[in-house]
């Protein structure tokens, strides 16, 4: 399995230069955040990996295929974690437009988890839905580029909240925030996913120097992440997904513009 590195989204500028070089300073602010972010214990109990286990019920061949979508090089695969203190019964139904191609319920013991190879085949939007004991359900989208090799979607049962639903991936997003102007400079950065804000956070820059930021998440996911000051404001779509994620994110501040820059890590 190689790393193949993808250009930024269309419409992004590259990096500034200054002949000054920036010095970089530990973050001054505070963080909001919306939602869990805190690291759930991993499970402890041995996974077990199945194509079609007997508690799960499809109607349809799989992997599933939209009609006339891009195959993906691998097919998609889902992971079920009961990251919660006691046994807990879950329900899955994974739906193109109306369509249920699969659906599974199991109960699973405190820290076991479960996984299914060869879910869907091609990329698209699929819809989710996860229920668990006492009414808690979520429904989401799981949306698979193109030029995602390995789709992933990961369900997580955490305490008493609703089912999250997203990717395996890394907790937080880290963004350098370089401020090129020859005046302090106040950062404001949002996440959202699906319209929802799920962190902010403000940051001060000093002149001709770069700050560092660390931004948690709840689950990997696709994210928007906006940036806005007094010279401007940009925003870019990014993935936080093993095998298809945005790194050296960078957030330059110059007179009259704000600029998003970052490079996609793409699994071969």
């Amino acid at each position: 399995m190689g790393i193949g590195f993808g250009a930024g989204l269309t419409g992004c500028s590259g990096l500034s230069t200054d002949q000054t070089e920036p010095t970089t300073e530990p973050v001054k602010d505070t963080t909001t955040t919306a939602g869990p972010t805190t690291e759930p214990p991993e499970p402890t109990a041995t996974t077990e990996r199945t194509d079609t286990p007997s508690p799960c019920a499809t109607d349809h061949e799989l992997p599933y295929s939209i009609p006339g979508a891009a195959e993906t090089y691998q097919s998609g695969s889902v992971e079920i974690r009961n990251q919660t203190a006691s046994e807990t019964t879950v329900t899955l139904a994974i739906a193109h437009d109306d369509n249920t191609f699969f659906a599974c319920s199991q109960t699973l013991t405190n820290g076991e988890s479960l996984s299914f190879d060869g879910v869907t085949a091609t990329a698209g939007r699929y819809t989710v839905t996860v229920s668990v004991e006492e009414g808690r359900s979520t429904t989401t989208e799981w949306r698979i580029p193109s030029e995602q090799n390995y789709p992933m979607l990961l369900v997580s049962i955490r305490g008493d909240d609703e089912p999250v639903i997203g990717c395996p991936g890394d907790r937080e997003v880290s963004i350098q925030v370089r401020n090129v102007t020859d005046s302090s400079a106040r950062a404001e950065l949002t996440l959202r996913r699906d319209d929802r804000v799920v962190t902010e956070r403000s940051v001060q820059v000093d002149p001709m120097s770069n700050t560092d930021v660390s931004l948690p998440l709840p689950i990997g996911d696709l994210y928007v992440l906006e940036v806005s000051s007094e010279e401007g404001r940009a925003e870019k779509r990014i993935s936080a997904c093993r095998g298809y994620e945005e790194k050296r994110i960078t957030a330059t501040i110059d007179s009259g513009q704000v600029e998003l820059d970052s490079r996609r890590i793409v699994w071969e």
